[in-house]
Formats: C-alpha cells, structure tokens, sequence
C-alpha cells in the first residue's frame, strides 16, 4: 500500500510540474497559440477591385481562396508571409479608419485578426531573414513616421528609429534621445521602408526628405569605444529609393531612381556619371569599399524599379523602366542579371511586357510577376530564367504583390 501511495505521490508532483511548465509556457505565449499550417501549395496576393482591396491566396492551377471577414470598400495592402509560412500578414482598414497589422490563416480561412493594438496606423511591415529575438517572432514596420518593431504575439511596437532614449547607453536622461531626433531631422522628415542587416546590428532605412525625394540612412547599434550609439549615416540621395537584402550575406541592395548628387563645399552639385543605379552596400565596410555598382545608367530615360534578390543571393530580378520623372518608370519588362559587381553587364531580359511586382519561390527555381493582360493585371508563374511562362489567373481580375508561401513546393 505504502509502494502504491508513493507511485501515486510522484505521478500528482509530476503532474503538476506539468501543468506548471504548460503555464509558465502559456504565459509566455500571452494565450496567442497557434497550429501549424500546410501552406505549401500557396501563393497569396492582393486582389484589386473598383472601391477595394482584398488579401487572397491561390494555388498554381489559379484557384483563389478570398480572405474572409472583408467587406466592399476596404483596403487590404503591404502584404507578407510569417518567416515560417504558418501565416499572413497584412495592413488594413477594416475595423477601423486607420491601417492596421492583421494576421490571416489561410490554410482554414477564419476571420484575420487584428495583431496591432493602438490608434496609430502602420505601414511597410516585413520580416528580416534573422526574425528570431529573445521575445520571439518580431518585424519591422512604419508607425507616424518611426521605425518600429512590432511583435505579434502581444501586439505591441517599440521605437527603434529615431533611437530612443532606452537604445542609448551612456548619456543620462531624454538629452541623448533628443540629440538623435535632431541629427535625424537633418535627413528627413518620416521614414518609408527600413530592413535589418547583419544579425540586426545594422538598420537602413528610406527617409522623405523636406525637399525633393528620399535618403538612404545606415544605423549601426553596435556602440563605439565609449559604450555610445554611434550617430546615423546618410549614404545616398535620389528621387525614389528602393531596398532589397541579400539573404545569404544581408548586404543591403539598393536601386537608385534620378539620384540627387551630393554637394560641393560652395554648394555646387559633384557630377557622378549615371542617373539611375543599383548598389550592393556592406555596412560593415567604409569609403569606396563599402557600396558596389551592380548595374549604373548615365540615361535619365533608362531606370529600373522593383529589385529582388534570389534566396541563394546569386541573382537579382529586377523591372527596367522608361523614367517619367517624380520617382516613377513605366516598365517595359523583366530582367535578372547576376548579384555581383558589375553584374547589369550580364544581364538578361526574361519578359517582355508591363511586368510589376516580382519575386522567386523559397528554392529560386520559379519566379511570380504581375503581367497586364488586356484590362487585367495577372499573376504570371515562370521558370527563374523566364520560360514557361503562364497566367494562372485569367481574366479574373486585377492583382498586386504576388508572394509564394516560404513552405511553397
């Protein structure tokens, strides 16, 4: 009796050691459990109508699942998979006047649920190629002009850029802070986009400017040798700004639209030779060694828009453009040339066409675009050099920001 009242006393300690542990874990879930998802057959898109946009996913035969819960006249935008591919995200209005994060399982098509939990709208939401932290799955997205981070799992946004005065080591009080919402003010007055590079040591991000166009900012959070942030570089200036970063090195690329040349002394602007450009930039490098010219155009009518670097990082799809002034290009196809210095010179065109909008599967083996087709706009899947091209939606309609699921197969 006494060997089976012992059985029984270590079976209730284990027992509820377990419920302790599930707890414990439960808590630091903040009760946001989620099941696993077959997401690997899927593509997801914005479908575009009349009064609206609406987040859908597809297969490659162009069967479309429609996200539930939306009604006429909302906006579903900024789409991006989870790194995991278990779920979407997106940016929208539909329970309120601002923009805000929803997270969508496609797989079982319940209503999308609102992750962000204040007023502020957002925009530009994307998740790093590192997306790990200490406090789990966290991204990247714009919130009144900052740069913030955003973790789903309780919905909450911290500043990051400008930094702080918690990002500040050294300097005591708001001074530091304050200092740094200065020297930012300098570049410009709200971001745009922002990624992580090298681990998350680096942010760069896409500053408006007062005056014309957009800077590129470098923000490097490793501190100098008195314990201190150092202060933000300003590494370029253009019309329009576009980034990109290479998953296997996390350099940033970036693409120059009607760059902006810097200035002289006397105020004279420095010739550079070309007016469009894309760069491989490694932040962890200084002066000439750290930005190389990938692909450089001296003709103001010849920009390309819309890079995209291939998962193995040896390759970059890109959209070459007539420039029509403001930042913008009408593009005249889709091309890819290799992710190097002086790769343009390599390239190739792989569509003809008004082609927006590309991006390659999780193994770069296909590529996904947005072609028009009369008066739609479809989701076109190729092979990554451009053949086998094929519509898989049809005269459906209107589409944006075609994306294969990370478990895409």
């Amino acid at each position: 009796m006494r060997s089976r009242s012992a059985r029984r006393l270590i079976l209730f300690v284990i027992s509820l050691g377990v419920i302790g542990w599930l707890f414990i874990w439960l808590m630091g879930k903040k009760g946001d459990i989620q099941l696993s998802s077959d997401t690997s057959s899927l593509i997801a898109a914005i479908q575009v109508t009349e009064d609206g946009s609406q987040a859908v996913v597809m297969d490659a035969k162009g069967t479309i699942t429609p996200s539930s819960g939306y009604k006429a006249g909302q906006t579903d935008r900024d789409l991006v998979w989870g790194p995991d591919g278990n779920r979407l995200f997106f940016i929208s209005d539909r329970k309120e006047d601002s923009f805000h994060i929803f997270r969508w399982d496609p797989q079982r098509n319940a209503d999308p649920e609102q992750r962000s939990i204040d007023k502020a709208g957002r925009s530009s939401l994307i998740f790093d190629s590192t997306p790990k932290t200490d406090a789990g799955l966290s991204g990247l997205v714009m919130v009144r002009g900052t740069v913030q981070e955003f973790f789903p799992v309780n919905g909450k946004s911290s500043q990051i850029l400008p930094p702080g005065k918690q990002r500040i080591e050294g300097e005591e009080g708001g001074g530091a802070g304050n200092t740094f919402e200065l020297l930012y003010n300098r570049f410009g007055k709200s971001f745009r986009v922002a990624r992580y590079l090298k681990g998350r040591r680096f942010i760069a991000a896409v500053m408006r400017r007062e005056e014309r166009g957009e800077n590129l900012i470098i923000q490097d959070f490793e501190p100098d040798k008195d314990g201190k942030v150092k202060p933000p570089m300003q590494i370029f200036a253009a019309e329009r700004i576009e980034i990109d970063v290479d998953p296997q090195t996390e350099n940033l690329v970036v693409n120059l639209i009607d760059v902006v040349p810097p200035t002289t002394e006397d105020g004279k602007p420095v010739k550079l030779g070309f007016n469009h450009g894309i760069f491989m930039l490694d932040p962890t490098k200084s002066g000439t060694e750290a930005a190389t010219p990938i692909l450089m155009s001296p003709d103001i009518l010849q920009c390309t828009t819309e890079i995209k670097c291939s998962p193995d990082g040896s390759s970059l799809l890109f959209i070459p453009a007539q420039y029509k002034g403001d930042g913008n290009g009408t593009s005249v196809g889709l091309a890819s040339c290799p992710l190097k210095a002086q790769g343009g010179s390599a390239g190739s065109l792989l569509v003809n066409g008004s082609v927006s909008n590309p991006s390659f599967s999780p193994d770069g083996s296909k590529i996904i675009f947005i072609k028009r087709e009369g008066a739609n706009r479809a989701v076109f899947i190729a092979d990554s050099n451009g053949s086998n091209a094929r519509n898989i939606t049809g005269t459906t309609g209107n589409y944006s920001r075609p994306l294969f699921s990370p478990q895409y197969k």
